[in-house]
């Protein structure tokens, strides 16, 4: 009699010339961490193409000093879920590790020998010698069967305040759901953990007939980045000021 969509995201591939090539990944599964960490040795050259949380948690996860590049096309880290000074915060940290960071940098392919991943072109024509490249710049919502059973679809499966799709017998939660958020007063589709599991509750209650709940939990996040833990309540993307506290505990 009812019906909930919990199909989730799948990664963002690069439209470029090389991307099947033996030594390029994406990260999504743990049978993809599984075959990135079998990849990695102390010397192996690694490049990561998308400076966002996915991206740089893999770059973290490396040996301080080896040969790590970040290439990220925004002009600066985690552009669109941070502010300037936390941006800036996570550059010196990671540069302090040993890793190149590439801003406002694309790529144009990947060039390989004998189906191994041997270099990534940049979009400028320069070009990093690489054996292992993994891909983090974004997620697309499975909606496809949405699509198949006729439902609104915009950037992920449509939902309104309560979760609900263009069929009332039919909720979609977590990753692919794009929601009417009350406290922002516009549509959006979050990427969390937090997100995920806050629906999903808010849909067993509606599907138990115990509240009929309007989806109202504000968003955060975290990301683990060697020994810097961020952690973020709600959503900075229409702030209109910064304030920065400098604590006791690290020197950055």
């Amino acid at each position: 009699d009812r019906l909930v969509l919990a199909t989730g995201t799948r990664p963002t591939k690069l439209p470029v010339p090389g991307w099947e090539l033996n030594g390029v990944f994406t990260l999504r599964t743990l049978h993809d961490a599984e075959r990135i960490a079998a990849c990695l040795r102390d010397d192996t050259r690694l490049t990561v193409v998308g400076g966002g949380f996915i991206g740089l948690e893999v770059a973290a996860a490396r040996p301080i000093g080896s040969t790590t590049t970040i290439v990220e096309s925004a002009t600066r880290l985690m552009a669109r879920v941070v502010s300037e000074p936390v941006s800036d915060y996570f550059a010196r940290a990671h540069q302090e590790w040993g890793a190149q960071l590439l801003l406002g940098e694309t790529v144009k392919s990947f060039a390989g020998k004998d189906g191994r991943l041997r270099a990534v072109e940049l979009g400028t024509g320069e070009v990093v010698a690489t054996d292992v490249a993994v891909v983090g710049i974004g997620a697309i919502p499975n909606t496809e069967l949405a699509t198949q059973c006729g439902l609104k679809v915009d950037n992920g499966i449509v939902v309104d305040a309560h979760l609900r799709t263009s069929d009332e017998c039919i909720w979609a939660i977590g990753d692919c759901a794009n929601f009417l958020s009350t406290e922002q007063q516009k549509w959006m589709r979050l990427e969390s953990v937090q997100n995920a599991v806050d629906q999903a509750l808010c849909v067993a209650h509606q599907l138990t007939g115990r509240r009929s709940l309007q989806y109202a939990s504000v968003p955060w996040f975290w990301s683990t980045q060697r020994d810097i833990r961020l952690q973020i309540a709600g959503l900075t993307t229409e702030a209109t000021s910064t304030v920065v506290r400098h604590g006791a505990v690290t020197g950055r």
